[in-house]
C-alpha cells in the first residue's frame, strides 16, 4: 500500500475550509514509517471548584501554586484548595475579557490588571492594596529582576520599579523607554535582561546599580514592538510576541524571527489590537514546548505553537471553537495546573486525560465531555489522472479504556464537498483490529478527513491507501 503523508502543521485550512489538525499534533520519530505521528492533545480533569468565578490567574513560585478569581485568592494543595484571605481579599472589578500579569520574589506574589494591583506576602499570608501606593501607577504588565519589581506605566512612554526586596515604590524610580517615542505596551526579564516593549520597539535594560537600578544596553535595539502585552511570554529562555504588525515572533538573540503562519495570521489580523484580549500562555510537556495563543475575533480562537517541531495546530474544547484554557502553571507534583475565564473550575491537564469537564458556574456536578480530534490530509492524486482507491488504513495505537470511534469523510474534485460520513467503531476487546475503510471511489483528486474520538491516547503512526 501507498504511504500518505501526515499533516504536521496548520498551515493552511484545507480547500473545504477545514482546519487542517485540531486537538492533535506531531511528534518526532525515528521510524521506517516516517518522521513524525500525530499525538492527542491534553484534556482536562477537574481539580477543585472555587466559590467565585473565572479564573484569571495561576501562578506557581517556590513549590506553592496560586489561583486567582476577581475577589478570591486561592493556594491549591494536593486534593483541594485554601481560601486566603476570605472573600474580597483582592478586588479585580470589570474583570471581563482581562487579565492578571503575575511576578514574585522569595517573598511577594505581585498581580496587576491595567488598573488595580495587590501583594501577597507568602512569609506572613497577608495582602498589601497597592493601588493607591504613591510611586505605583497604573500598569498591564509586571516582572520581576534582581530584587526589583518592574512594571510598564500605561498610556506613557515609561516603566518604574519597587524599592529593592519590597513593594513599596519611589515615585522618582521611573525611566523613559525613548527609543522611538512610543509607549511602553509591556515588560519581561529574560535572562537577567529587561526588555521593554513599545508599541513599534523594544529597549533591552540591565541591572548596573546607582540612583535608578537599571541602564539601557545601547547596544541592542528591536525595531519591532507589541500591542498585545498579554501575549507576550517567556520559556526555555526564548521570549514570544505578537508584533506591531500582527506577526507572532521569537526573539533569537535580539532579532525576532516569524514562527506564525498565514492561518494564523489571518484570524490576528480580525481582531481589534488595541483591546488588549488577545492572550497567551507557555508550558512544558512531554518533551515539548508550547506557546498557545487564544485571539479574540468576536469570539475566541485557540492556536497552539510546537517549539520542539515549529508546526502549529488548532485547540478546541467539546462544543466550542476555542479551548477554556487560559492560565497554567506546573505545580510541585509536577501537575500542570489549568484554568480559564469561562467557570469557576481549576482543572489538571494531562495528556492521559482525553476528555474535558465544562466550566461550571454552580456547585452541581458535570460529567465529562468527550474531545473530537481531527486532521485532514494533504490532496491525493494521480498526476490529475482518475484514480481508484481501494482502501485505506490508519497505522494507529489506541490505548482504550472502552471504545475508539473514527469517522471518515471524502472529498471528491468533482465534487468538492465532504459528505457520506463512515464510521469505524473498536472496542477494547478488538486492540488488534485495523482501522480500515475500503472502496472510497474513483476521482482525479481527493480530500481526506479524519475524526476521532477516543477515551484513551491516541497514536498515529501513518496512513495508507491500496489504488488501481
Amino acid at each position: 500500500m501507498r504511504q500518505i503523508p501526515l499533516t504536521v502543521d496548520s498551515l493552511k485550512k484545507s480547500n473545504l475550509g477545514e482546519d487542517a489538525l485540531t486537538n492533535l499534533y506531531p511528534q518526532p520519530i525515528k521510524s521506517i514509517k516516517g518522521q513524525f505521528r500525530l499525538v492527542n492533545t491534553p484534556g482536562l480533569k477537574e481539580h477543585t471548584y472555587f466559590n467565585t468565578g473565572p479564573v484569571i490567574g495561576i501562578h506557581e513560585v517556590n513549590g506553592r501554586t496560586f489561583a486567582i478569581t476577581p475577589t478570591e485568592f486561592n493556594e491549591l494543595t494536593l486534593n483541594g484548595v485554601l481560601n486566603r484571605g476570605g472573600s474580597g481579599a483582592v478586588n479585580f472589578p470589570n474583570y471581563q475579557f482581562a487579565f492578571l500579569s503575575i511576578a514574585s520574589s522569595s517573598r511577594y506574589v505581585v498581580m496587576t490588571n491595567g488598573t488595580y494591583c495587590y501583594a501577597f506576602d507568602m512569609f506572613n499570608n497577608t495582602f498589601s492594596n497597592l493601588t493607591n501606593v504613591a510611586g505605583f501607577y497604573p500598569s498591564d504588565t509586571v516582572t520581576f529582576q534582581d530584587g526589583y519589581f518592574i512594571f510598564n506605566r500605561n498610556d506613557t512612554g515609561q516603566f518604574f520599579i519597587s524599592r529593592l526586596n519590597d513593594i513599596t515604590f519611589n515615585p522618582l524610580d521611573y525611566a523613559s523607554a525613548e527609543g522611538n517615542g512610543d509607549n511602553v505596551t509591556a515588560v519581561i526579564s529574560n535572562q537577567r535582561e529587561l526588555m521593554v516593549f513599545g508599541r513599534k520597539t523594544i529597549s533591552i535594560w540591565y541591572h548596573a546599580g546607582g540612583p535608578f537600578a537599571f541602564a539601557k544596553n545601547l547596544g541592542a535595539f528591536i525595531e519591532r514592538g507589541t500591542i498585545m502585552p498579554h501575549a507576550v511570554k517567556k520559556i526555555n529562555n526564548t521570549v514570544f510576541f505578537v508584533g506591531d504588525d500582527l506577526v507572532i515572533y521569537k526573539l533569537v538573540g535580539y532579532t525576532p524571527v516569524r514562527i506564525s503562519n498565514r492561518l494564523v495570521e489571518s484570524f490576528l489580523r480580525l481582531t481589534n489590537p488595541d483591546s488588549g484580549i488577545t492572550s497567551a500562555y507557555v508550558y512544558a510537556d512531554d518533551g515539548s514546548f508550547f506557546y498557545v495563543i487564544n485571539i479574540f475575533v468576536g469570539s475566541y480562537v485557540t492556536f497552539a505553537y510546537d517549539i520542539l517541531t515549529g508546526s502549529w495546530h488548532r485547540r478546541k474544547s467539546p462544543g466550542r471553537g476555542d479551548s477554556v484554557v487560559r492560565h497554567v502553571a506546573r505545580d510541585k507534583w509536577g501537575r500542570i495546573i489549568a484554568g480559564g475565564e469561562y467557570g469557576r473550575n481549576i482543572y489538571i491537564m494531562s495528556l492521559l486525560e482525553t476528555q474535558e469537564y465544562p466550566p461550571r458556574n454552580s456547585p452541581n456536578n458535570v460529567s465529562s465531555e468527550d474531545i473530537e480530534r481531527v486532521f485532514v490530509l494533504p490532496v491525493i492524486n494521480e498526476n490529475r489522472e482518475y484514480m481508484h482507491i481501494n482502501a485505506l488504513e490508519l497505522d494507529a495505537t489506541i490505548n482504550l479504556y472502552k471504545q475508539a470511534t473514527y469517522t471518515l469523510e471524502v472529498s471528491k474534485r468533482d465534487i468538492y464537498r465532504f459528505g457520506n460520513k463512515r464510521v469505524l467503531q473498536i472496542s477494547e476487546n478488538e486492540l488488534g483490529k485495523r482501522v480500515r475503510w475500503r472502496r472510497l471511489g474513483t476521482a482525479r483528486e481527493f480530500l481526506l478527513k479524519i475524526t476521532l474520538v477516543t477515551d484513551g491516547p491516541v497514536d498515529i503512526g501513518g496512513v495508507y491507501i491500496g489504488t488501481s
